[in-house]
C-alpha cells in the first residue's frame, strides 16, 4: 500500500488503484476485470459510458501490484483475505 500511495506515483493511478482495491474488497463474488472496467466507465453524472477511461488502458497487476492477483478465468482478488482489512 506504501508503494502504491506514495507521492512520487501518479495522482490518476493512485485515484485508479484505490478505486480498484475498493471494488474488489467490496465485492460479493470475485468480479472480472471486464466487469470492473465497465463498472468504472459509468459516468451517471453525464450519462455517459467512457470506454477509453484510464482504468482500461492500465493492467490491474501495474495498479495494485502484489495485492491483488489474476485468475486463470480472469477474475481480479484480493491476494488474501486479511488484505480487506
Amino acid at each position: 500500500m506504501d508503494r502504491i500511495l506514495e507521492p512520487s506515483t501518479a495522482t490518476g493511478r493512485q485515484n485508479d488503484a484505490k478505486q480498484l482495491l475498493g471494488w474488489i474488497a467490496c465485492a460479493k463474488r470475485p468480479m472480472k476485470w471486464y466487469e470492473i472496467q465497465g463498472a468504472v466507465a459509468i459516468d451517471l453524472e453525464n450519462q455517459a459510458v467512457d470506454y477509453e477511461g484510464r482504468m482500461h488502458r492500465v493492467d490491474p497487476k501495474v495498479l495494485c501490484a502484489s495485492l491483488v492477483e489474476i485468475r486463470s478465468d480472469n477474475s481480479i482478488e484480493l491476494v488474501h483475505t486479511t488484505a480487506r482489512e
